[in-house]
């Protein structure tokens, strides 16, 4: 019965990723075991091997994602050049300040530095550096600085009001709560790896939150 559900799964999960645009199906190779998925192959860059594992994670009954999808390595580009495709990618995307937010690549990491507003100023650096051809991973050195005092009840109720707005999200049996330099924590217990990754988001998306611990459990 077991092998039966995890077929089910496995088939699934390829449709999901298949829908992705940036992912080529015939280059992946997903296996599952009770649960578990893993996803295996090559993918054109980063934002490709994040959004499978994505697709992967929002189906029904997938417990984990073991991602060890492996980035294409484009011929000829060394550190210098996969930095200067990272700075085009910021440069692109409107969300970036790029007088604010730069970038430096060593050993196909690019490593994103300088100051954001909030989380989402963060998150979108990552996603246009994960855009960029080479980049085998991204590492956030962005300090989150809003230059505004917070108030920390006021950020918590923003968070739970957010969590419970969310339709796709049932967040009854998550916990919310503030430390003293802005981290937001979320904690308790949640349906799947879905609503688990769900619930990380809108937090992220919250204005002041500097951080996001996430101590969530699987029911």
């Amino acid at each position: 019965m077991s092998d039966l559900k995890d077929d089910a799964i496995r088939y699934a999960v390829e449709q999901a990723i298949a829908y992705e645009p940036g992912v080529r199906l015939f280059d992946v190779k997903v296996l599952v075991r009770e649960g578990v998925v893993r996803i295996q192959g090559i993918v054109s860059n980063l934002e490709a091997k994040m959004a499978a594992e994505r697709a992967a994670a929002s189906v029904p009954g997938v417990r984990r994602v073991d991602n060890t999808l492996t980035v294409e390595d484009p011929r000829g580009l060394d550190d210098l050049d996969m930095g200067h495709a990272v700075d085009e990618a910021l440069v692109e995307d409107p969300a970036v300040d790029t007088l604010e937010i730069g970038a430096r690549v060593q050993d196909g990491t690019a490593h994103l530095i300088g100051y954001a507003d909030d989380l989402a100023q963060e998150e979108a650096a990552i996603r246009a550096a994960s855009r960029a051809p080479g980049i085998k991973a991204s590492v956030s050195e962005i300090d989150i600085s809003p230059g505004v005092d917070i108030d920390w009840v006021d950020l918590k109720n923003r968070v739970v009001s957010a969590l419970d707005d969310a339709d796709d999200l049932l967040p009854y049996g998550i916990e919310v709560t503030i430390e003293t330099d802005g981290r937001v924590v979320l904690s308790g217990s949640v349906a799947n790896e879905n609503a688990r990754r769900r619930a990380i988001e809108i937090a992220r998306t919250v204005d002041g939150a500097k951080a996001v611990v996430d101590r969530l459990q699987l029911q």
